[in-house]
């Protein structure tokens, strides 16, 4: 672990030390999270206590059981070159490896091309709404090569994969297992505004309806900074004209407008 160019041989030896490597989840309805696993070295049964070696993290086998299509069968053990599945692993998942007491090694993995392809997902209903999380967890717990992220800009959630048809299938898959129906979209380009001159404003703030009256006056001068050097901050007072404690609430509050300019609501940069 953390040296990959360390490497060692294992015998396929039932005989000698547990490792065994993940090579696939299945989200099962009834029985919930299954993890397959090639056994490459040693004897699997229920209740050994292993190591997943890629995070550093205990766990404990419970039940093991070999797939026969869409039926399980349970098993005692599992030799060295079995395919088993284990129910309910908290920490272990597609890629990683799991090490028997006294053994420390992490297996190779190829690890799934780069996404070439996005597509925003939308909700197709109110109810869908509630529960596309949970079905995209599921999906892409299954399935290493799809990738998520969420935009903060335009607060869409984004789904990539190897093509047009890997995507189309999880959603497919989504529909099928997870009665979730959702839309593809083309995800919006987060674009970015700037400041194309320099602004001088005073605003005055007056308000009395009952109670304590209110009044406050902001002097504030706004310029462009040069291509990527970001937001600055400036404080011209002088003479403690304004009690020091204010200042930080207008930094804040100018940053706050910052964040939807009022072309098209897109940040707004280098100010």
């Amino acid at each position: 672990p953390g040296k990959p160019d360390e490497t060692q041989d294992i015998e396929a030896d039932a005989k000698g030390p547990v490792v065994a490597l993940c090579i696939k989840a299945i989200i099962d309805p009834f029985v919930g999270h299954l993890s397959i696993f090639r056994l490459i070295s040693g004897t699997v049964v229920q209740g050994l206590n292993a190591t997943n070696t890629c995070r550093n993290k205990d766990e404990r086998i419970g039940a093991i059981s070999q797939l026969n299509g869409k039926k399980s069968e349970s098993i005692d053990k599992a030799v060295a070159g079995d395919i088993f599945a284990v129910a309910k692993l908290k920490e272990t998942g597609i890629s990683e490896t799991l090490s028997g007491p006294g053994t420390r090694v992490v297996v190779a993995w190829r690890q799934p091309p780069k996404p070439m392809i996005s597509y925003v997902i939308k909700p197709r209903s109110r109810s869908d709404e509630d529960k596309v999380r949970t079905a995209l967890d599921r999906v892409l717990a299954e399935d290493p090569g799809l990738k998520q992220s969420f935009d903060p800009v335009t607060k869409e959630v984004v789904v990539s994969g190897m093509g047009v048809n890997h995507i189309t299938v999880a959603t497919e898959k989504m529909e099928r297992k997870y009665s979730v129906q959702v839309d593809l979209g083309t995800p919006t380009v987060p674009y970015r505004e700037a400041l194309a001159g320099r602004a001088d404003v005073r605003y005055r703030h007056k308000k009395q309806s009952g109670g304590a009256g209110q009044f406050g006056e902001v002097a504030i001068k706004v310029e462009p900074n040069e291509r990527g050097a970001g937001f600055e901050f400036v404080d011209a007072i002088r003479g403690g004209v304004i009690p020091g404690t204010l200042v930080p609430s207008v930094e804040k509050g100018v940053r706050h407008t910052l964040e939807s300019g009022i072309i098209a609501g897109f940040p707004v940069v280098d100010v």
